[in-house]
């Protein structure tokens, strides 16, 4: 399967954009302690995966 460049370029930067910023965010805030965190960089990995795998391949 052969995707554009730059398609796949933007899938991994909206992807690891929203890792960093909802990761840190959950970090920042102590939102659950260390659960809370790992929850939330788990969901965001989970959601993008199936969101743009079939774009990207997934590399976060």
């Amino acid at each position: 399967m052969y995707h554009k460049l730059s398609t796949s370029l933007l899938a991994e930067f909206i992807g690891t954009f929203a890792l960093i910023f909802i990761g840190a965010g959950a970090g920042a805030l102590g939102i659950g302690g260390l659960v809370g965190v790992a929850f939330a960089h788990g969901l965001v990995i989970l959601c993008f995966a199936y969101a743009y795998g079939h774009i990207s391949g997934t590399h976060i």
